[in-house]
């Protein structure tokens, strides 16, 4: 047998895409704008490729989009495997905080100034929250603060051609007391989804949570090396 047959290989995926929300003048109000292109950056190592899509936001109307305090809207993310392994599906929200006065739900009581997630979701049936080692779950980038979580799909491996559940539905604007944001405030909820090819990892873990998480740190291990 050749030298290179021995030699496994780990393959992975990475998309990105990207939430822009504009606080207007004046209010606390947002805008989901869409933009012509807010999925790229894709990598692909191997056999190992994914598409990251949101089928209910891209079908949104451009004033379908405008969010203001306690409004939801539907934003959808979901994996799917467009290669040729089996692989397990990750994605990683980075939700925008603020210190900030909220109205409570009473709809009269101010709330102290906190620090808040400007915006809520729902995980669906199938995800997990993971916390692999050392992760940072509140990280700072082009000057904003974010909340950033990590979720596996624990439904089991995404076989060639199958897609992961949506990670949630909608999103949930924060009761964020009007004024409370600077005008013209620009405010991103980045998501990120990966994938790692599921053979050869020799994962530790009696379930699919452990497991995804140990390959997961195998990737960042190896991603950092």
């Amino acid at each position: 047998m050749q030298a290179g047959k021995k030699k496994k290989i780990l393959g992975i995926a990475c998309v990105a895409a990207l939430a822009v929300l504009t606080a207007a003048l004046g209010v606390t109000l947002a805008v989901l704008t869409k933009g012509t292109e807010k999925r790229a950056n894709v990598f692909t190592f191997g056999n190992v490729k994914i598409e990251l899509t949101e089928d209910e936001w891209d079908e949104l109307e451009p004033g379908d989009t405008i969010v203001y305090p306690g409004r939801t809207v539907k934003k959808d993310p979901k994996i799917t495997n467009s290669g040729k392994n089996d692989l397990y599906a990750y994605i990683e929200i980075w939700t925008p905080t603020a210190t900030v006065r909220t109205v409570a739900e009473d709809g009269v009581t101010v709330n102290a100034a906190a620090p808040c997630e400007l915006f809520a979701f729902t995980p669906n049936k199938g995800w997990e929250e993971l916390f692999p080692s050392d992760w940072e779950e509140e990280r700072t980038s082009g000057g904003s603060t974010y909340r950033v979580r990590l979720y596996g799909y624990t439904a089991g491996t995404l076989a060639p051609g199958e897609s992961t559940a949506t990670l949630f539905d909608a999103v949930t604007y924060a009761n964020v007391l009007e004024g409370e944001l600077e005008k013209d405030a620009v405010l991103q909820m980045p998501v990120y989804a990966y994938a790692i090819q599921s053979d050869y990892l020799n994962e530790t873990g009696s379930e699919g949570k452990e497991k995804m998480t140990d390959a997961f740190q195998k990737y960042r291990a190896a991603e950092t090396n």
